[in-house]
């Protein structure tokens, strides 16, 4: 069986990285997967509390809403830095919050960022998948990567590359996971 594949956006209100319909419709129509990842100021610890994973939850459900984002799939968060034991009380307490309302409305919830980020927050039960941050250097990223304990991998050293003119990443999902990142499929086409 052969898999689409990823494409992940992420961004707030104000970023040149927020996907929306017409862009967004274009993607899965060329038959390209997509991930769906809240990103704000997400880059530093201050940013984590519960009042901001669920500001951040509420935001991304309007978006998923408008774009008619499919119930099951996932809205992924991200912890844009390299976080460190310490900084966990904050980082799970936006979890919760965001976990709490997007798995309420139906949607699956993934972290983009380190491995140990994601390893801490999985064994909480706050997430579904683990989205590993082109940063090598990063707390556990290349652990999680080599014993694949990830959904999707930025493949380090692929990131902020020049494709066509855009600037990209290049993701790729964990065959032993089966494909499945909570991505947004393509529709089939017909006889397809």
């Amino acid at each position: 069986m052969t898999h689409p594949a990823p494409s992940a956006r992420s961004g707030n209100v104000h970023s040149w990285k927020q996907i929306g319909g017409p862009e967004y419709n274009s993607i899965l129509a060329a038959g390209i997967a997509v991930a769906i990842i809240s990103e704000w100021a997400n880059n530093h610890v201050g940013y984590f509390n519960a009042a901001a994973g669920k500001r951040d939850a509420e935001y991304s459900l309007h978006r998923g809403q408008q774009r008619n984002q499919s119930q099951g799939s996932a809205i992924y968060a991200a912890v844009d830095f390299d976080a460190e034991p310490a900084h966990m009380t904050r980082i799970t307490a936006f979890f919760k919050a965001f976990a709490q309302e997007i798995r309420a409305a139906g949607y699956k919830v993934g972290c983009y960022g380190s491995g140990y980020t994601n390893g801490k927050l999985k064994a909480a039960g706050l997430i579904d998948y683990e989205m590993i941050a082109c940063s090598p250097g990063f707390l556990g990223s290349k652990d999680a990567v080599r014993t694949s304990n990830y959904d999707v991998w930025q493949v380090f050293g692929f990131c902020d590359q020049n494709y066509m003119g855009l600037s990209v990443d290049w993701d790729t999902f964990n065959p032993l996971r089966k494909g499945d990142w909570g991505q947004i499929l393509p529709s089939k086409k017909a006889g397809k």
